[in-house]
């Protein structure tokens, strides 16, 4: 059924008849011997799909994910068998059990949906584009026109004037309320002119902090420069376009003058919201809305924006349950050649470019994949055994009073226990098969796996 529905999505499924099924059980060593087979095997397969069983989907997909991506490198996709074969399922008593009619049968709704989805993560593990944002309109955002700033006739615009831009992705996730629990940065970055392709960079960061290192950033940023540089003749960008996802809205640029930089911070967690004064303005037709959301692209510029910096809201998206929550950007830092009109265009443009989505989502596509990034981080944290460890002795450090030199000296044990369990984590988190710092195989470096 996936094969015939990638088909029907555009792709070319070569030497169909080889495909195989395997059942195998998915505990840990067996799920390694049979990747470790695979990925031996003279006929690799370009991507394996894992459909997993109902209860315990999130432990195996932990597992498979850690798996594909450091261990055994090949590209892996994840689903849920009662969503494949579209059984409808109900919770009871905390368990989920198939929907069942009068007679006894699995209640079954045909899963296009879903296995649409499927199609759509496929084309992007293999280094695919879904869609993207039309290039003439880019190209128009993009262009630096000096002729038609002073007044005069301005030339026709020239092709790929985008390729002198990078946009990037910034974000930073505490993966659970446990303390010491360290935290992940992650950072995406374009390779191509249409903004449609966001490898990224990942690195673990000290617990609960929600500024990015200096050290870490400029190593992931430099990473992220030469990927793009390898897909663009060897050259590097004149323009950085970056979106910082985060809630502060104090945290400072350092702009390089070698380069045009504009700095956006992307903040989701505020308590503005918009409401429509006419039916004209909701979501729906004919007047008819089913939550009375304003329509997608609402721009709000001023009224109830800071006057500290230039920002603006952005509602991109339809709200599917309750009140649609806008995105405030706040601009930090602004390259002269980008005006502002141009930079809430190319905004909203993002948000609609999203690879995993059919339509517009909340915030714009590059802040959005590095939180997808950090979630992928998260996954692979979770298979550390010695984590219990590294948040026990974060709890001890944390008490470090100590009056007599018996209480110094166990306290400096104490932190030696610290430093070989970080020395642990560090050895768990880059995997042999990596080529730098990155938490993941050196194949995984220029592609969107961790969709």
């Amino acid at each position: 059924m996936i094969i015939r529905f990638l088909e029907q999505h555009g792709h070319k499924v070569q030497d169909r008849k080889n495909s195989r099924v395997d059942c195998i059980n998915l505990s840990k060593d067996t799920l390694e011997t049979f990747l470790s087979d695979r990925s031996r095997s003279s006929q690799k397969p370009d991507i394996h799909v894992f459909i997993l069983p109902d209860s315990s989907a999130d432990r195996y997909y932990a597992q498979i994910k850690s798996l594909t991506d450091r261990g055994y490198p090949m590209h892996s996709l994840c689903c849920l068998a009662w969503k494949v074969t579209g059984v409808q399922m109900v919770r009871v008593r905390g368990q989920l059990v198939p929907r069942r009619n009068q007679k006894g049968l699995e209640v079954r709704n045909p899963p296009f949906d879903y296995l649409s989805n499927l199609c759509l993560k496929i084309c992007m593990k293999l280094g695919g584009v879904p869609w993207k944002p039309e290039e003439k309109s880019l190209e128009e955002l993009f262009a630096i026109d000096e002729a038609a700033r002073e007044g005069e006739t301005p030339e026709p615009l020239q092709p790929k004037l985008t390729l002198d831009t990078i946009i990037i992705g910034a974000d930073l996730t505490h993966p659970g309320s446990a303390s010491g629990r360290p935290s992940i940065a992650a950072l995406v970055g374009s390779i191509d002119d249409s903004f449609a392709r966001f490898p990224g960079s990942m690195r673990l960061t000290p617990a609960r902090e929600e500024i990015i290192s200096a050290e870490n950033l400029a190593a992931m940023v430099a990473e992220r420069l030469r990927s793009w540089s390898r897909y663009n003749s060897g050259r590097l960008p004149s323009k950085i376009l970056f979106y910082r996802d985060g809630a502060e809205h104090d945290e400072q640029a350092d702009a390089d003058q070698k380069l045009e930089l504009t700095f956006v911070v992307v903040v989701k967690r505020h308590h503005t919201r918009f409401f429509p004064l006419t039916s004209r303005d909701v979501v729906g037709s004919q007047g008819y809305s089913y939550n009375t959301n304003l329509k997608p692209g609402l721009l709000v510029r001023d009224e109830v924006t800071t006057p500290r910096y230039p920002n603006f809201y952005l509602q991109s998206h339809n709200a599917i349950q309750g009140t649609a929550r806008p995105a405030h950007y706040v601009v930090l830092e602004k390259a002269p050649s980008l005006e502002m009109h141009n930079l809430e265009k190319i905004t909203n443009a993002l948000c609609n470019a999203f690879p995993r989505a059919t339509k517009g989502v909340s915030y714009c596509a590059p802040a959005y994949l590095a939180d997808r990034l950090c979630e992928r981080g998260a996954t692979y944290l979770s298979q550390w055994a010695g984590l219990d460890d590294y948040i026990a002795h974060c709890d001890e450090l944390r008490r470090k009073e100590y009056t007599t030199r018996a209480e110094q000296k166990e306290w400096f044990a104490k932190v030696a226990r610290y430093l070989n369990v970080v020395f642990e984590a560090r050895k768990h988190w880059i995997p042999e098969t990596s080529d730098g710092q990155n938490p993941w195989a050196a194949m995984m470096d220029d592609v969107m796996f961790y969709m």
